[in-house]
């Protein structure tokens, strides 16, 4: 599911990306622990943060091992990784415009990226609201419009699937 990521990999923005999709709910905790038992077997001598990772007996203990693992991560560049995730859901029409809509908010705040992709987000799920009350707009135009939005913030590049 995120092999794309190889061993050796930036560890940190790794680690934001499975941080901030699980606060998303992009993704089940089992991902963030599957990734970090491939760096452990990769790796001669793993970083004691992945092994927290994949040894943590809880979701909150997976959520503070993945804060202290991302330390120093390129969040933005996570950020990307995920709304590019967010667009391939949404195409393939695994989750709802809405839930995409939502999911990107989420992720653009968590991230930091810039407050322009928030507001993009905003402004759609304002649209969508009008359009699924026959106000202004079709559900299709926002799904659409949600689609291109994601195109232009994700990181299509980066292999996050």
């Amino acid at each position: 599911m995120h092999g794309q990521f190889s061993p050796t990999s930036d560890r940190a923005t790794v680690a934001a990306y499975f941080l901030y999709g699980l606060e998303a709910g992009l993704f089940p905790e089992d991902c963030a622990k599957d990734w970090a038992f491939s760096v452990i077997a990769a790796l001669d001598d793993p970083p004691i943060e992945i092994i927290d990772v994949a040894t943590a007996a809880h979701r909150q203990d997976v959520f503070g091992a993945l804060a202290n693992a991302s330390l120093g991560a390129d969040s933005a560049l996570a950020g990307r990784w995920l709304l590019t995730r967010v667009h391939n859901e949404l195409l393939s029409n695994r989750i709802s415009v809405r839930d995409a809509i939502r999911k990107s908010m989420q992720v653009a705040f968590s991230t930091q990226l810039p407050e322009d992709v928030y507001y993009a987000f905003d402004a759609l799920d304002d649209e969508l609201q009008l359009a699924e009350n026959g106000v202004y707009s079709t559900v299709a135009d926002v799904t659409r419009d949600t689609l291109a939005e994601l195109s232009v913030h994700g990181q299509g590049s980066s292999g996050a699937t």
